[in-house]
């Protein structure tokens, strides 16, 4: 498995294999986000996808923004959205945005989801539950 860094000169080319999977995505987790939200920000370079190849074939999606901690000024890479056909792949890629992030000098890797099978999940990745979010809508 290797990852492909989409660059926003190539996203048009790779936006109809990503988008259902961000559908899925968004039905799943019921997200505020949109499509053209993702869209934009990825063409304007304010995230990165990262498609991972396995065995010569598409194997998913990642899509990271970096974050500035506020009050310790830590660069933190945000995983947006996270989408892979296989749950090997979705190991080998987790594992290879964490060299990159830590090459680029980020601090950490983090991510969160309303789905409760990643506290399992995550604990084998190597993640660590660094905070409960609670809201209440007005």
């Amino acid at each position: 498995m290797h990852l492909v860094h989409i660059t926003p000169e190539m996203l048009g080319n790779v936006w109809d294999q990503v988008k259902p999977g961000l559908e899925r995505i968004q039905r799943k987790t019921q997200e505020p986000w949109k499509l053209d939200d993702i869209f934009t920000a990825l063409l304007a370079g304010r995230a990165d996808l990262y498609i991972p190849v396995h065995k010569k074939h598409y194997g998913g999606f990642i899509i990271t923004h970096p974050m500035v901690e506020p009050w310790s000024q830590r660069k933190i890479l945000h995983i947006w959205c996270a989408y892979t056909l296989h749950s090997a792949v979705r190991d080998e890629t987790i594992k290879t945005i964490a060299e990159i992030a830590k090459k680029a000098g980020y601090t950490a890797l983090e991510f969160r989801s309303p789905r409760k099978g990643w506290e399992k999940r995550a604990a084998t990745l190597g993640f660590k539950v660094k905070e409960t979010t609670y809201q209440r809508l007005l």
